[in-house]
């Protein structure tokens, strides 16, 4: 296969929708795409929390 198919089947079977919004203009679009599952543990007083931010690779 070459790169274009490996990237159709891989959004295929594991692509996440996002909903872009443009709140200047009141419109949004969604995008089909493949996002990193970031985290990161902060602190909240004397607790840690883990914070998801996802990261997109491939949109």
């Amino acid at each position: 296969m070459d790169q274009v198919a490996d990237i159709r089947t891989m959004l295929n079977d594991f692509d996440i929708s996002a909903v872009l919004t443009d709140v200047s203009a009141s419109t949004s679009t969604t995008v089909k795409g493949i996002f990193s599952n970031e985290s990161e543990e902060v602190d909240v007083g004397d607790i840690q929390v883990e914070v998801t931010e996802p990261q997109p690779l491939i949109v």
